[in-house]
């Protein structure tokens, strides 16, 4: 395997490792959103809800439920 191509294999193992913690990771409203995709809604004692869309950067939106939080369930692919 040449230099570049290692490089590349190395960068884009670590790309499915961050994004695997990104998808294992809950987060709370207000947080900004590691990542644009899918947020699922998880209530407070473990029940799955709505999904929202959210944008890299942007707070994530109020729940319904006091004490649910995120989780990404399906991120934006970028070509």
């Amino acid at each position: 395997m040449c230099k570049a191509s290692a490089l590349h294999e190395a960068a884009r193992q670590d790309q499915l490792e961050d994004l695997a913690m990104a998808k294992s990771k809950s987060y709370k409203p207000g947080q900004k959103a590691p990542k644009s995709g899918q947020y699922e809604i998880i209530g407070p004692r473990g029940g799955k809800g709505a999904e929202r869309t959210v944008t890299r950067g942007e707070p994530l939106p109020p729940t319904p439920t006091p004490g649910s939080k995120y989780r990404l369930v399906d991120p934006t692919k970028h070509k």
